[in-house]
């Protein structure tokens, strides 16, 4: 009599898996971030946005089986398609919504651990700066408005971002020390010329009903009015430079100005707030040609007096 080979259990089962499509995966992300209060709408927007294109990279796919190596591809696709400051924004964004699906237990690990600045080296080309004939030109263009006067005299002076002058608080501005201190992903504290906290005092009494306490912002205004402020006086001057000065344009200058006065190269990048991976990748190449030691041939000539 042959043996006869058990029956299975049918009372046990597989956990099921429940494919995703990137639309309920996309909603749900959002959802729970407008209820979580931690976005605002217009940030939920740029989300959206970016996770739908994300969507159009790999349609029909559950948002669970990306892999690393796709993952990647992704983020040096975005980068070849526009600027980037765009394509690390969607990076960000990517890695904060496989975070949550991190979390939520659909993956046991997230494809976007990398950083942005360890896969998308940019083309390395001498970085615009003005010389300091055209950024007294700048400022001279922008002497009937206080604000970009400012701004133009702090980044000079600092070599800030805009996202950092946003978070600039009253207390940050030491005027006693000649110092202002950068809060951001890496704080600092930055020398600067007596001048600038003239042009501050300046633009407070013209633009600001009261001086902001040491709590409070220091530039109550959003970074595009900072981008508005700045772009009349870079207009006029576009044609004497032969270009349009940008805020990126002004932080160059400071690295420019320092590297060409002797700073040492380390400096120079904790005053900029890089880290050490993006400067070697994307700052370090474009600023070449001004670090001392390397093509001393192609070094420019004397520069205003470090900060």
């Amino acid at each position: 009599m042959p043996t006869q080979l058990p029956l299975p259990d049918f009372t046990i089962s597989a956990r099921p898996v429940t494919p995703r499509t990137w639309t309920q995966a996309i909603a749900t992300y959002l959802r729970e971030r407008r209820e979580a209060s931690t976005a605002s709408a217009a940030s939920v927007k740029d989300f959206r946005r970016d996770l739908e294109f994300l969507a159009r990279l790999f349609p029909g796919r559950d948002p669970a089986s990306l892999t690393t190596k796709e993952a990647l591809w992704a983020v040096q696709r975005a980068s070849a398609k526009g600027a980037a400051a765009t394509a690390a924004r969607r990076h960000g964004t990517w890695r904060a919504f496989y975070r949550w699906v991190y979390e939520k237990g659909w993956i046991t690990g997230t494809p976007f651990l990398f950083g942005f600045a360890q896969t998308t080296p940019r083309p390395s080309r001498p970085v615009k700066y003005l010389s300091p004939g055209q950024a007294e030109a700048l400022l001279a263009a922008a002497q009937d408005d206080p604000a970009a006067v400012f701004l133009i005299r702090l980044v000079l002076g600092t070599g800030m971002k805009r996202a950092e002058i946003a978070r600039l608080v009253g207390r940050d501005l030491d005027e006693r020390e000649n110092i202002v201190t950068v809060r951001g992903r890496r704080d600092r504290s930055v020398p600067v010329q007596a001048d600038l906290f003239t042009a501050y005092r300046t633009f407070v009494e013209e633009k600001l009903a009261a001086r902001p306490g040491a709590g409070e912002r220091a530039v109550p205004f959003t970074t595009r009015w900072m981008e508005m402020c700045l772009s009349k006086a870079a207009r006029e001057v576009e044609a004497e430079v032969g270009f349009r000065p940008t805020f990126q344009t002004l932080r160059w200058t400071r690295a420019v100005w320092d590297l060409r006065n002797g700073v040492p190269e380390e400096r120079v990048r904790v005053k900029l707030g890089y880290s050490k991976m993006s400067w070697q990748l994307h700052a370090r190449p474009a600023l070449l040609p001004w670090i001392p030691g390397v093509n001393e041939g192609q070094t420019p000539g004397s520069a205003p007096k470090a900060s």
